[in-house]
């Protein structure tokens, strides 16, 4: 009888002793939450213009941790760039190659999509002063009727249907 009550005794104690753990646990993470919320959910605000006017001692700021816009007008550009690329060499490649490029290359044009960002290619466009682009260099050609886009180094990125960076291209005139 008493080797049975050592046993509940022990038992007990390490039911305890695991239950204390726990609390102890539960303890730190809510102080680490804590810890990482004040850190970096809220930030000091000072003062920029007026010195003289109250502000809060805090001010919560949430962290924008959405891509960077510039960092999808870059990924746009690449994009282009990639399609290009793939239709270079789209002769050398395999069917089941050309498959998984062209299916990679959709999904990367549909996030662009999602987020209303597009490129344009302007090569073989008719050029006029007006444009809203850059151009690298102007190429002469007696024979061409009118002036026009050679060749697109980088294509345009619009977002929202407004252009956000302009395209690259040489022009050839007559």
């Amino acid at each position: 009888m008493d080797n049975l009550l050592q046993i509940k005794t022990i038992y007990l104690d390490a039911v305890f002793f695991i239950i204390l753990i726990i609390a102890l646990f539960a303890i730190i993470s809510v102080i680490s939450y804590r810890q990482f919320k004040n850190k970096f959910f809220r930030l000091q605000n000072k003062p920029t213009v007026d010195t003289k006017e109250q502000l809060p001692k805090h001010q919560t700021i949430f962290v924008d941790l959405s891509t960077k816009s510039a960092d999808i007008v870059e990924l746009a550009v690449e994009v282009w760039r990639i399609n290009n690329r793939i239709m270079k060499a789209e002769s050398s490649l395999s069917e089941i190659q050309k498959r998984g490029l062209e299916s990679s290359l959709q999904k990367f044009v549909k996030f662009l999509d999602h987020n209303d960002v597009r490129f344009i290619d302007h090569t073989g466009q008719k050029y006029n002063e007006g444009m809203n682009i850059e151009v690298l260099s102007f190429e002469k050609d007696q024979t061409a009727k009118y002036s026009f886009i050679k060749e697109t180094i980088e294509p345009s990125i619009t977002c929202n249907g407004m252009v956000v960076k302009k395209g690259k291209v040489v022009v050839i005139n007559n």
